[in-house]
């Protein structure tokens, strides 16, 4: 079985339950280290995780609709869920949303600093 990262447990479960609410995002992530701690970095590929999924799935989305032209029986659903996903990627220019380790994630990626882990 592999394990993921901690950062893609976490990017998965904040990104769904709370969004880019970017209180809720902080309360989850000190929640989290009562438990274990996290460094900045884990935190910031947290971030930069959930805004690549959110992206990643929209383009899913509209690549089964439009270019597969997949068949869906809930339409209605799918639009209902496309547009949580475009909601979510228009508020990324806004103070609310959790990027402020984006920034400090690619600084830290781009120095070679963020490590796999098992």
């Amino acid at each position: 079985m592999k394990v993921d990262h901690i950062a893609v447990d976490l990017a998965r479960m904040l990104g769904s339950l709370v969004g880019d609410d970017r209180d809720r995002w902080d309360a989850g992530l000190r929640a989290y280290r009562q438990v274990r701690s996290l460094s900045g970095e884990e935190e910031a590929l947290a971030i930069v995780l959930d805004r690549t999924g959110t992206l990643l799935g929209a383009a899913n989305w509209l690549r089964w609709v439009y270019h597969d032209g997949r068949f869906f029986e809930d339409r209605e659903g799918v639009a209902r869920r496309l547009a949580v996903l475009v909601e979510r990627m228009e508020r990324w220019n806004t103070a609310s949303a959790p990027c402020a380790g984006s920034e400090h994630f690619f600084r830290v990626f781009a120095r070679g600093g963020v490590q796999d882990h098992p």
